[in-house]
């Protein structure tokens, strides 16, 4: 489906009932022909604002569900990951093209922001990621098999419908329950695998420290070579989440790719 008719789709679910004729389709037509990205509030009635929007650019990247050029894959990743973690997530991607990695995990899923509406969804972006449609755009592009854990149904619901705007709402295997207990059980091997599944709390970070460091023991024997590990939540005075997975990666001959906001570690063959 072109991106155009796309786009029009998703307003029709925003605002109910508008026809091709109303001013929200007309204003998403001319501003997605011309390939912006945009925000729109309508006040319909003198009603309360009804945000409608229609990320242009987005749209028209992921018009087409196979063979999107690598330089194209991984501007799309920059776009959906925000600037806190645009660079982190890059660097994962290209390792990940260029090793053929296959299949993807992640701990701790996309929360969407709590109001679940489309516009919310994107303007949350540079406070969460979006990991999931990252590793979702990946895995449809890439055929990858991609298994997102999460323990609470909440967060997997939110994750799911997100990836149904996006078209890709089939690239992605959700899984709920405790993510330790999940790997641990885990018979399939692991490529690549993010992990952000514990909030941080600078006050107290060793309960998020010690769950993340229990993931990584869970999911090290499934790790293939080459692997990648990529760490969220790690720039803080306590060291964030990965105060204790960091040093156990570093001591087992780990990598560290890249050290921000996100760690990417890394093994080869």
């Amino acid at each position: 489906m072109p991106f155009v008719e796309r786009g029009l789709l998703l307003c029709e679910k925003v605002v109910q009932g508008a026809g091709s004729d109303s001013l929200a389709s007309k204003l998403l037509r001319q501003q997605a022909e011309a390939g912006e990205q945009m925000i729109i509030d309508l006040r319909p009635d003198g009603d309360q604002p009804i945000g409608v929007f229609l990320l242009a650019r987005t749209f028209q990247n992921l018009r087409s569900p196979m063979n999107m050029q690598e330089t194209e894959l991984l501007e799309q990743v920059e776009l959906l990951a925000g600037n806190t973690r645009k660079k982190s997530f890059r660097l994962a991607a290209e390792f990940i093209i260029r090793h053929r990695l296959r299949r993807i995990v992640e701990t701790g899923c996309y929360r969407g922001h709590p109001a679940a509406t489309p516009q919310a969804h994107i303007e949350n972006r540079n406070h969460d990621g979006q990991s999931t449609v990252i590793f979702a755009l990946l895995a449809r592009e890439l055929g990858c098999v991609f298994d997102s854990y999460d323990k609470d149904p909440n967060h997997v619901a939110r994750a799911r419908a997100l990836l149904g705007l996006f078209g890709l709402q089939d690239s992605a295997s959700f899984h709920v329950g405790d993510s330790v207990d999940a790997l641990s059980r885990r018979a399939e091997p692991i490529d690549f695998i993010y992990f952000d599944s514990f909030d941080h709390n600078p006050n107290n970070p060793l309960p998020c420290q010690l769950h993340q460091l229990a993931e990584v023991g869970a999911a090290f024997g499934k790790l293939q070579r080459p692997a990648g590990i990529l760490l969220d939540d790690c720039k803080f005075e306590t060291g964030g989440k990965a105060g204790l997975s960091d040093p156990f990666l570093r001591s087992r001959g780990w990598k560290l790719e890249f050290d921000g906001y996100q760690r990417l570690f890394t093994r080869l063959a």
